[in-house]
């Protein structure tokens, strides 16, 4: 028998669970009884059945009155669930791995262009301080030459006043050496001959005469050679000691004090000063008191 639109929307309420069971029973005797119409019915449950997965337990068929009575049972295919889950918490790992690897992307990003700013502002700030300012190194060390130029001709200039003028009428042949080598400006000769003279006195007659001037003269040949702490050291000794040599003693303050002042002792070189000053007798007055303005001009 060829199936019609009714049989076909009877199939149909069949499947969608819409007859009743009177119809449902007349429907499937109708299906035995028809190979044709059997044959679409088990095409259309088979199509049906397999997209969508069955129930491992029957309906049972029951009376209108017991419709309520019956519980459906659940739907219990886990291998279904199983999968449908594991799909989706693939799908779930792959999205959250892709967020988070975006997030991270997103933080280097931020990082390197933080980075990348505060370098290339740290090269801006660095070259106008080389355009700006001059090399710090250069000035410096240009300040320090000026500095050690200034000393050296201040020095010199302080050697220069009132140079003592030896007695080459000395009797003892050893100080007449000194002073000869003194004259010449042999500096480092006087200062070995000074030594030499301090390990022979006693040989002479005036043992003390010679010891106040190998003193002497070993302070102001250091004092020429800028050993200014030595210089400083023998010519106090002799102001000191020998003061039996008024005129010895005095140029050996006047040099001692040219000796402070190259040292920097201001203050010292001055008050020994004003006491030669005051000595009408002093031989190096001019001079004196050219130094004197100097060490109050500074």
């Amino acid at each position: 028998m060829a199936i019609t639109i009714e049989l076909y929307k009877k199939m149909t309420a069949y499947f969608d669970g819409k007859l009743t069971l009177e119809e449902e029973k007349e429907f499937l005797e109708m299906v035995e009884n028809d190979p044709e119409l059997k044959k679409e019915f088990e095409w259309e449950e088979e199509l049906i059945f397999h997209s969508v997965p069955t129930y491992k337990e029957e309906l049972p068929i029951a009376s209108d009155a017991e419709v309520n009575e019956v519980e459906i049972p659940e739907y219990t295919d886990s291998s279904f669930n199983s999968k449908r889950r594991s799909v989706f918490t693939r799908k779930f790992a792959i999205a959250a791995s892709l967020i988070i690897a975006v997030s991270i992307l997103s933080l280097q990003i931020m990082r390197w262009s933080d980075f990348k700013f505060r370098k290339e502002k740290e090269i801006v700030k660095n070259d106008s301080i080389k355009i700006n300012t001059p090399d710090t190194i250069a000035v410096d060390k240009e300040k320090e030459q000026t500095a050690i130029t200034a000393l050296k001709l201040k020095k010199m200039r302080v050697n220069n006043l009132g140079r003592h003028k030896p007695d080459l009428e000395l009797e003892s042949p050893l100080l007449g050496e000194v002073q000869v080598a003194y004259v010449n400006r042999e500096y480092p000769g006087t200062i070995k001959l000074t030594e030499k003279i301090t390990q022979l006195r006693g040989t002479e007659m005036d043992t003390a005469n010679i010891k106040a001037y190998a003193a002497f003269y070993k302070g102001v040949a250091n004092l020429e050679l800028d050993n200014d702490s030595i210089a400083i050291r023998m010519l106090n000794e002799v102001a000191v000691k020998y003061k039996q040599f008024p005129i010895l003693v005095q140029e050996a303050q006047w040099n001692l004090s040219k000796a402070y002042y190259k040292t920097g002792k201001n203050e010292d070189a001055l008050k020994l000063l004003q006491r030669l000053l005051s000595n009408p007798r002093f031989l190096f007055k001019s001079e004196g008191e050219n130094m004197r303005n100097m060490i109050k001009q500074e």
